[in-house]
C-alpha cells in the first residue's frame, strides 16, 4: 500500500512536471510568434517612400561644403548604369531618434520661436519623384520668387496645419516663405519612435551654399548593371573623398538602411526561437517519459484490455485524455505570463502589433500535437506487446 502511495504521488510530480515544461514552450512559442508578427508588421507597412536601387553617398563634411558636391554629381550623372542622380542637406533616414543635421526653427505666423530645433531637409527639385514620396495636399516645390515648404502629415497636425496656400506665411524670418503642400508621412526611423515633423525646402545654391550642413548625395542604379554602376560609384568616389568617412559608411544602399531599422527584433528573435525550440524538445522528452512510465505502471491493464477486443485508438484515447489536460494546463499558465511579457515589449513601439487569440491558438495546438505524437508513439510499443507477458502474475 505504502508502495503504491509513493508510485501516485511520484507519478503527480510528473505530471506537476511536464505541465510546467509545456507551460515553459508555450511561453517561448507565444514570443516567438509575437515577435515574427510584429516584424512582419514592420517589414510589409509601406515605408512611405521607395528605396529600391538607391544607394546613399556621404562624402564628409569637407567635401561636400566645397565646389566638389556639383562636380561629383555632374560625373555621376554622365554615367549609363546611374539612372538619377539627387543630393539632400540631410541624411534620408535615421536609425534612432532624433533631428536631422539640418535642423533649424520653422517660422510659422503665430508660433513663438522658441529652444525647439525642427527636422529641416534641404533637397533638389527632383526629390519627390526620386524616393516615390506622394503628396496628401497641395503641391510640390518649384523655383520661383517666393521661398516656400512642404510639410509632412506628421507636421501638419503638430503645427496645427489645416489648409496649405495664401494664407500659411511665415513671419520673423528674413524673407517671405510659403507652405505649399502637405506629404505624406514617410518612415525616416524605426518603429519604436514616431514620426515627427519634417519641413522640406528647395536648396538654393545663392544662399544654401553658405550654410555649413554635410550633403548626402543619392544615386539611383540601373537595376541590371549593379555591379557595373557600383564600381564607377566608386570610381567616382575615391577621387573626391578626403577620409572623412569609414569605408562600411560611404556607399550604403538604402534599402539594406531601412531593413536595419528591424535588426534588433531579428536577433531577439533568434534567441527566442531557439529557446522555444529546446523548451518544446524539453517537453517532448518529459510528454514522453511520463507517457513511457505511465503505460509500465498500467501495463497489465492495456493488456487486459487488448484481451478483451480494445483495439489501438481504445487505449490511445484513453492516454491522450490525460496528456491534453496537462497542455491546457501548461497553456493556460504560459498565457497571462506571455500576454504580460509580449504587451510590455510591444510598448516600446509606437507602431505596433494588437495581440489576439489568433497568437495563441497555434501554440496550442502544436503542444496537442506533441502530446498526441507522443502518446501514439508509445501506444504503438504497448499494442505490439503480447497480452500474455503483461498479465502473467509475478
Amino acid at each position: 500500500m505504502l508502495r503504491n502511495r509513493n508510485t501516485l504521488t511520484h507519478r503527480n510530480w510528473r505530471r506537476v512536471l511536464v505541465a510546467l515544461q509545456v507551460g515553459i514552450g508555450s511561453f517561448f512559442l507565444i514570443m516567438s510568434l509575437g515577435m515574427l508578427k510584429q516584424f512582419r508588421f514592420m517589414a510589409d507597412t509601406d515605408k512611405g517612400m521607395s528605396a529600391e536601387s538607391i544607394y546613399q553617398l556621404r562624402l564628409g563634411f569637407y567635401t561636400t561644403v566645397e565646389d566638389e558636391c556639383a562636380a561629383i554629381c555632374e560625373e555621376l550623372k554622365a554615367s549609363a548604369y546611374v539612372e538619377e542622380v539627387t543630393k539632400v542637406y540631410s541624411t534620408l533616414v535615421l536609425l534612432s531618434n532624433g533631428q536631422f543635421n539640418a535642423g533649424d526653427f520653422f517660422y510659422l505666423s503665430g508660433r513663438e520661436k522658441g529652444m525647439e530645433s525642427d527636422n529641416i531637409m534641404y533637397v533638389e527639385e527632383n526629390f519627390l519623384s526620386f524616393f516615390g514620396m506622394k503628396l496628401k495636399e497641395g503641391r510640390w516645390l518649384k523655383y520661383d520668387a517666393q521661398w516656400q515648404y512642404v510639410i509632412n502629415e506628421a507636421g501638419a497636425v503638430q503645427l496645427g496645419i489645416s489648409t496649405v496656400g495664401e494664407g500659411i506665411v511665415s513671419e520673423g524670418s528674413y524673407r517671405p516663405q510659403l507652405l505649399t503642400g502637405v506629404l505624406k508621412n514617410y518612415h525616416y526611423a524605426p518603429f519604436r519612435f514616431p514620426v515627427d515633423k519634417v519641413i522640406i525646402r528647395l536648396y538654393h545654391p545663392e544662399h544654401d551654399e553658405k550654410n555649413f550642413h554635410e550633403k548626402f548625395i543619392y544615386v539611383k542604379i540601373a537595376p541590371w548593371a549593379e555591379k557595373e554602376a557600383l564600381d564607377y560609384i566608386r570610381m567616382v568616389y575615391d577621387r573626391y573623398e578626403k577620409g572623412e568617412i569609414p569605408p562600411d559608411k560611404q556607399i550604403v544602399s538604402l534599402s539594406d538602411m531601412m531593413d536595419s531599422f528591424n535588426e534588433p527584433e531579428k536577433k531577439l528573435f533568434r534567441v527566442f526561437s531557439v529557446l522555444s525550440l529546446i523548451s518544446v524538445l524539453i517537453s517532448s522528452f518529459g510528454i514522453y517519459t511520463l507517457v513511457s512510465f505511465s503505460a509500465q505502471q498500467r501495463r497489465r491493464e492495456i493488456a487486459i484490455r487488448k484481451v478483451n477486443g480494445a483495439g489501438f485508438m481504445d487505449v490511445f484515447k484513453l492516454f491522450t485524455r490525460e496528456y491534453v489536460w496537462l497542455a491546457l494546463i501548461g497553456n493556460a499558465l504560459a498565457l497571462p505570463v506571455s500576454f504580460l511579457f509580449l504587451n510590455n515589449w510591444l510598448k516600446e513601439y509606437v507602431y505596433r502589433i494588437t495581440p489576439g487569440i489568433g497568437l495563441f491558438l497555434p501554440v496550442f495546438c502544436i503542444t496537442s500535437l506533441i502530446v498526441a505524437v507522443s502518446v501514439a508513439l508509445r501506444m504503438g510499443e504497448a499494442a505490439a506487446a503480447n497480452p500474455a507477458e503483461a498479465t502473467r502474475v509475478i
